[in-house]
């Protein structure tokens, strides 16, 4: 899996994404100028995310896509509208919707892989890049 995940170039598009992701965000969310270190970052950016990948995609996408078997795309949307909803207990409601699009990303290639390893690897770095601006 990690071999094909090297060369899918769809994976790399949506790793240079994050960018353009983070930066739009900024435009409409003011951006937090004390720089968060240390454990924060690393629970914020490593851990959470694999919490959350486990959860949304290993468990709930899983089982959303066992009940749509001939339907792709409802377990990724499904999976992404419930991933954001969760986000409202401490996030506003533009920053939970904003969640939504990256969670298309991470929910797509858990789909094309089965794995929640490639949709980690994005999670882990949407978050670490939002939570160095923000």
């Amino acid at each position: 899996m990690l071999s094909k995940l090297s060369k899918d170039k769809t994976f790399y598009t949506c790793l240079t994404l994050a960018p353009i992701f983070w930066f739009i965000l900024s435009c409409f969310i003011p951006i937090n100028q004390s720089f968060q270190i240390g454990s924060f970052i690393i629970l914020q950016s490593f851990c959470w995310p694999l919490v959350e990948e486990i959860i949304f995609r290993g468990f709930i996408q899983k089982y959303i896509s066992n009940k749509f078997k001939a339907n792709k795309i409802a377990p990724i949307l499904l999976t992404s509208i419930l991933f954001s909803f969760c986000h409202l207990y401490i996030h506003s409601f533009l920053w939970a919707g904003a969640v939504f699009f990256p969670s298309l990303i991470f929910s797509y290639f858990y789909q094309k892989y089965q794995s929640i390893i490639p949709s980690y690897l994005l999670h882990a770095w949407y978050n670490f890049g939002l939570f160095i601006l923000f």
